[in-house]
């Protein structure tokens, strides 16, 4: 591996020399460029020549030029190591040559379907035991596994297969369903809540779950000190007390019906109090939960899921899941490629959806994402976006139809509600597009052409550009910056910018939509301006106290309203996603992310053999919008 790196060095150093062309140099050239003494670099250039990777001619007399010609091209040798590597089980350090050095040398197309080809369902008998593991790329690396800093859908996703919450939240019955609490019970006023847990729950390192790991757990996420951007959910607890063992009471400053909504929520996953305390560090990293999983390694480039024996619930059937972080460029340096995020099948990376429709035995859907994506304006920040009459032009500018007739694909029509994705009868009066009346209203304020900074995800390079086409048409500047996960979490980002583009998912509608106004790294309540801010949050407050879910739904309403009238935020597009399985694949359910649920997932090929390839799900990413908050 470290020979293989000296060679990656030197062929980056001498980009521009060919295979089997000879390039004059010294000894102490090339000791500049290894950051070692000419005696090793001897060495070096005697093994590599040895494994025929490149000839070295030395010059003769000190100081004279040598003759070095490169053999292998980089591409070929990176493939070829991570292959070995991977087969030797060493994934992270085949990861780490292919996020090194992949985007400066495309490798192999060979080698990226021999990559591909790895991935998938496979069988194999171990110890007198059948193992069932799934293997699958993304290509965003997980940011934290810790529950209270739960931000992007696939963070989500990987927690709430590790941990449990008190109760969860049934999308399809609208109901709350028993999780960690086999029971609870509110007084009349609803300001306190007790629950009696489940005897015997388990966390991963052997321990027995107790009220004083629920009342730790709560207690932290309301922790200014831990900045969890999830703390205005509990904003009104007054006090938790821990009745026994297995009950708990949690006192509210007031009314709040929705207050089992969220204890649903990821962020209340239940931690082991004394992991927590004494690993807070590594607790992101290597979490220990009480789910159907538990994490075996997790590492920037591997995340192992093993089944947790010790489950309280139904263990899954499946045995292993591993995800791999591969470079986000990775799916282009195919021919045709197609972008995947999720439990997948080989033939699913390498053939268009439409393809895999024509093959025997495979299945495929496409579902709107109950969400849409959203332009918001900083009202905060100094800038022509503050005024109502700048928004109301941009507003005009965008033609919600011309983006889906152009750029197409997964994008299906304009946005208006966030309440039309559980209420039919919400009215939607079409959208209107005039650039003169724009240009018309910019002219009203005086706009005399400062530029606006526009945000976004990497992912959305092409709508925020159509954008920033449209507003170009009645003068208006635009520049158009693409940041990564990590940059658009900043606070300092989030504040720089005039204007976000993103989208949402809206798995509950009352909780999901009062995190995007409440929650602090929501880029709605960001960029909503201290004044709107202060009403939207008394009206939560009026909301919360309301026990008939009618007068909440229309509560949301006005809310949302309020804020489209100030067009503190513009509804821009709604969205799908597809999905493809082999019809031996068996209980596969997706959430509105586009994510599998892996605790349901079984095979029932009955030819299927151990150590052979069953490649059975696949997900398109380029047909999902991306979440936030999640």
């Amino acid at each position: 591996m470290q020979l293989t790196n000296y060679y990656l060095q030197l062929r980056t150093a001498y980009v521009h020399a060919a295979e089997g062309e000879p390039q004059r140099v010294t000894l102490e050239e090339l000791a500049a460029v290894l950051f070692c003494t000419t005696r090793n670099v001897k060495l070096l250039l005697k093994k590599m020549s040895e494994l025929a990777w490149l000839v070295w001619e030395p010059g003769r007399g000190r100081g004279n030029a040598s003759s070095m010609t490169f053999l292998v091209p980089a591409a070929e040798l990176i493939s070829r190591q991570a292959v070995e590597l991977a087969q030797k089980g060493d994934f992270k350090s085949a990861m780490e040559l292919i996020n090194r050095y992949g985007d400066r040398y495309p490798l192999k197309e060979s080698f990226v379907e021999w990559l591909f080809s790895y991935f998938g369902y496979k069988a194999e008998e171990k110890e007198e035991r059948r193992l069932d593991s799934l293997r699958f790329p993304v290509f965003r690396p997980i940011q934290t596994l810790d529950p209270i800093h739960a931000f992007f859908s696939n963070d989500a996703h990987v927690i709430d297969h590790v941990f449990d919450t008190l109760v969860s939240f049934n999308t399809r019955t609208r109901s709350i369903e028993p999780r960690l609490a086999h029971y609870w019970e509110a007084n009349e006023d609803r300001t306190e809540w007790t629950f009696y847990l489940r005897k015997h729950v388990l966390f991963h390192h052997g321990r027995e779950m107790t009220a004083y790991d629920v009342k730790f757990t709560l207690q932290r996420l309301m922790s200014p000190a831990a900045q969890s951007t999830h703390i205005w959910l509990f904003s009104g607890v007054k006090d938790i007390v821990v009745l026994n063992r297995t009950t708990v009471r949690i006192e509210l400053n007031g009314t709040n019906h929705l207050f089992l909504q969220h204890l649903a929520e990821t962020c209340t996953s239940i931690v082991p109090e004394e992991i927590c305390r004494e690993h807070g560090g590594l607790f992101t990293r290597m979490p220990i939960g009480t789910g159907p999983f538990r994490i075996e390694c997790h590492d920037e480039y591997l995340c192992r899921l093993r089944a947790f024996d010790g489950y309280y619930g139904e263990r899954p059937y499946l045995d292993q899941v591993e995800l791999w972080v591969l470079p986000e460029a990775m799916p282009s340096w195919r021919k045709n490629p197609v972008i995947v995020r999720s439990v997948c099948d080989a033939k699913g990376f390498f053939e268009p959806m439409d393809r895999l429709s024509q093959d025997p035995g495979w299945k495929q859907r496409e579902d709107e994402v109950p969400g849409c994506t959203l332009l918001t304006f900083n009202l905060d920040a100094p800038g022509p976006q503050r005024h109502a009459k700048f928004r109301e032009a941009v507003d005009l500018l965008i033609d919600r139809d011309g983006l889906v007739r152009e750029l197409g694909g997964n994008r299906l029509g304009p946005a208006y509600s966030f309440l039309t994705y559980e209420d039919d009868t919400t009215v939607t009066k079409p959208y209107e597009t005039n650039v003169e009346k724009a240009k018309a209203l910019l002219d009203e304020i005086g706009y005399e052409g400062e530029p606006l900074r526009l945000y976004s995800y990497r992912k959305d390079p092409d709508d925020i550009g159509w954008i920033a086409e449209r507003c170009a048409l009645a003068g208006i500047k635009v520049e158009t910056h693409t940041l990564s996960r990590e940059e658009m979490q900043k606070p300092q980002r989030i504040a720089e910018a005039d204007m976000i583009y993103y989208g949402v998912v809206l798995e509950g509608l009352a909780f999901t939509m009062l995190g995007i106004f409440l929650q602090r790294t929501s880029y709605v309540a960001a960029h909503m301006g201290r004044k709107l801010r202060r009403a939207v949050e008394a009206d939560v407050r009026l909301l919360q106290t309301l026990a008939d879910e009618g007068e909440r739904k229309a509560m949301l309403r006005r809310i949302e309203e309020r804020l489209k009238e100030e067009r503190a935020f513009l509804f821009v597009l709604r969205n799908s996603h597809q999905t493809a399985f082999h019809e031996s694949v068996k209980g596969v359910t997706v959430n509105a992310h586009g994510w599998v649920d892996f605790r349901k997932l079984f095979i029932t090929r009955s030819d299927q053999q151990a150590d052979e390839p069953l490649d059975p799900v696949h997900n398109d990413d380029e047909n999902r919008v991306y979440s936030q908050p999640s």
